[in-house]
Formats: structure tokens, sequence, C-alpha cells
């Protein structure tokens, strides 16, 4: 004998056993949550637990609770997230209202980078980056010998090795920097390369000149480059990322010197049927009446 069960009893019978189900296992019997923390966690989720406090910290400098978010960790490892975070934000050139707290909170667990001895709240001016003077190698005075009286010929003089180099190599001399003005701004434009603001520093002669510092300045931040780290553009280039409707300011010798003020991206010339895109800004710094 076959029985048929009418389609809408299953369907009723299949929502109630879901509901009785959810039921059970909410109230009757729910499956008991366990507290867990940080130190349980896989490695690379420790390691983004430790950048996110790191972050929390820069916003509130709650030194106290940043200890309390991090204290279930491995000091070793917590050190290590911190000073590789410093790093990788110092060479991303990121503002220095960031990298100090983050500096603070980094000698905290004994963590001692580069970029840490630049950003440090408490640095001493003796710290900072200088310009070294270059130290001197006198040169040994020749032994001249006078002609020969008799023979009326001159006797050969000894040959005097000399230095080919001193110990220190010496930076853009103060002279130049106190000299520095615009030369030439000239606008780029480049639709397939995220804008920027290139800075040329060259000499006298036109010559590039490495070593000098630069500053980009806005109104919520700086950032920071030395001539010289891009050899394939030039011994006196640097460049900066910039973002549009933002007014920029360049200057050198630590931010005491403003060359150029009031930059910002502009929209370049376009073709008809030519995407709009912004162009970059290339600026050259050159020895001049100011």
């Amino acid at each position: 004998m076959h029985l048929s069960v009418p389609r809408g009893a299953l369907i009723a019978g299949l929502v109630l056993g879901v509901i009785l189900g959810l039921i059970y296992g909410w109230m009757v019997d729910p499956v008991p949550v366990n507290d867990t923390h940080p130190g349980l966690l896989r490695s690379d989720n420790r390691h983004d637990w430790v950048i996110l406090t790191a972050l929390s910290y820069v916003a509130d400098e709650d030194l106290e609770q940043a200890r309390a978010r991090l204290n279930q960790l491995d000091e070793d490892e917590v050190t290590q997230v911190l000073g590789l975070l410093i790093e990788a934000y110092a060479a991303a050139g990121r503002p220095p209202d960031v990298l100090r707290p983050l500096t603070t909170l980094g000698k905290a667990y004994d963590v001692d980078t580069p970029a840490m001895r630049l950003y440090s709240r408490d640095a001493q001016a003796a710290d900072l980056p200088a310009w070294s003077a270059p130290t001197l190698t006198p040169w040994p005075t020749p032994t001249l010998i006078p002609w020969s009286l008799d023979t009326a010929q001159r006797t050969p003089a000894p040959v005097t090795t000399y230095p080919s180099s001193t110990a220190v190599t010496p930076g853009p001399p103060s002279s130049l920097l106190s000299q520095l003005s615009l030369d030439d701004q000239e606008q780029l434009c480049d639709s397939e390369r995220d804008p920027q603001i290139q800075v040329v520093v060259v000499d006298e002669d036109g010559q590039g000149v490495p070593g000098v510092v630069i500053w980009l300045v806005w109104s919520d931040g700086t950032d920071r480059a030395v001539t010289g780290l891009k050899p394939a553009q030039g011994p006196g280039y640097v460049d900066f990322n910039a973002a549009p409707g933002v007014n920029y300011t360049v200057t050198v010798d630590e931010l005491t010197m403003p060359l150029v003020t009031g930059l910002h991206l502009e929209g370049c010339p376009v073709e008809p049927g030519e995407a709009f895109h912004l162009g970059s800004w290339r600026i050259v710094l050159a020895p001049g009446r100011r």
C-alpha cells in the first residue's frame, strides 16, 4: 500500500525541524565560548595584532593600554615587528607625526633602529644628521733641489706621493645652500605615471649636487628626501608623491629655507577624446640672488 505525503506537510515539517534545531543549539545546549588571547593566534595574525596596536598608539598615545594589548605576546616578537614597522614606515616617507609616536612605543620595547634615532622626540641636535666638515690630510712638503751651477742642468726632484682623497666626503657647502633659489619650474604630463613633485639641485655649473636634504611640507604633514639616492636620474635628483588639492612648500636645510610655496597639482592640456589627468612638477634649484 503506497501512502503519499502532501507537499505542504513536508515543507512544514522541514521548517519545524530547523526551528527546533536552532532552539536546541541556542537555548537548550549552546556551544560554550572560551576566552582566547592574541598569543594563541597564528604568527601572521600576531604580527597584525602588533601593527594594529602600534597604529592605535599613534592615535591615542596611551602607552599603558598598548602594553596591555601586547603583554600576552612574546616580547622578542613584539620588538622585532615594531622594528620592521618603523623602518618600513621611514623608508616609505611617512610623516614625523606618525614616526615619532611609533619611536616612543619602540623605545618602550628596547627597539633600536636608524630611523628611531632620527625621529625620537628627545633626540638632541647632535644626534640629527648634519654635514661634517672633511678631515683633511696635510700634503707633505716636497724637497726641491736647486740647479747645479757646475753643469747648468737641473737635478730632478724626488717624486712625492700625495693623498688621493680625504677621510670624509664633504657634504654640500653651506654657502651653496644659502644661495639656492627657484631656477626653473616645468609641468610634466605623463598619463601613465602617478603625479609627483620632482626636485633637482644643481651648482653654478649646472651639475647635480648630491647630499642635499629636501623637505616637502603641507598643512598636515612633511616628507623628507636626500638628493643622489637615485643615480639613474642624476646626482641632484629627488622625487615625492603628491596628491590633488594640496598646497606644497619646498624647502632645504632642515625647514629653514622655503624656496617654493603654493605648489599644487594641475591638469595637463589634453587633446579631444583624451582623458583628463594631473601633471607632475619638476623643480630646479640653483644658486642665484634671492
